[in-house]
């Protein structure tokens, strides 16, 4: 009985150690497969991580390429706008000039076309002046003819002597004569004396012969012209 018992003792041992030996090797395929599993999940994690970072990764590089073509834009446009201020600034200062330039044009046409007008101005008084002196001249020059003139008219009776006066005071104010007071003096003398007198001394005879039928004698000859004025002519 005891060996009996004895022997199937060690057959539960056997089976026990088979099953445990069965738990064994299930344990560790199940830890392969646990960790097979959480390999294979965590290469899928490493996986999709790395799709994620590649996707930032060409997500930064697009966004660093529209930075690079947006910064680059607004250089381009930064310089387009410099030219453009460069080009107007330029145009700018062409028409500036240009209007300069025909500002002074019209200034110097303004100031020449002032000297031109001061010169003929200047040249018409000179000339003016020429002519009045010329004239002046050939008033001077023509006096003593004019005066004489007047003293062959006196002589002829054509005009009296306050007329000669007042032509040759017309003449010597007309020609701007000076000093000739003496001669107009001189027409009352000439007039009373080789007109008036002559005149005078003929109503005398005519008188004498009219009213006594005879000429004067020599005293009432010069009792009569003793009364004669030449300047009233009697």
């Amino acid at each position: 009985m005891g060996g009996g018992g004895s022997s199937g003792g060690k057959s539960n041992d056997k089976a026990t150690a088979k099953a445990q030996e069965r738990i064994a090797a299930n344990q560790l395929a199940l830890d392969r497969d646990i960790f097979a599993e959480q390999t294979a999940r965590q290469a899928r994690i490493d996986a999709y991580q790395q799709v994620q970072d590649d996707r930032r990764y060409t997500l930064d590089l697009k966004a660093e390429a529209r930075a690079d073509k947006a910064l680059a834009f607004q250089n381009t446009l930064a310089a387009q706008q410099l030219e453009y201020q460069r080009e107007r600034d330029d145009k700018l200062y062409g028409i500036q000039q240009q209007q300069l330039a025909l500002t002074q044009q019209d200034l110097k046409f303004y100031q020449d076309k002032s000297t031109r007008e001061e010169e003929r101005i200047l040249a018409k008084e000179k000339a003016a002046e020429e002519k009045e002196a010329a004239r002046l001249a050939l008033g001077a020059e023509g006096y003593d003819a004019y005066k004489a003139g007047l003293e062959q008219q006196l002589r002829s009776g054509l005009i009296n002597a306050t007329t000669a006066q007042d032509y040759l005071r017309d003449y010597t104010t007309e020609y701007m004569i000076s000093g000739k007071n003496i001669d107009r003096d001189n027409f009352t003398t000439i007039y009373g004396q080789e007109v008036l007198r002559p005149r005078y001394e003929q109503g005398v005879g005519t008188a004498y012969e009219e009213v006594l039928g005879r000429a004067p004698t020599e005293e009432e000859y010069a009792k009569a012209m003793a009364k004669f004025n030449p300047a009233e002519g009697f």
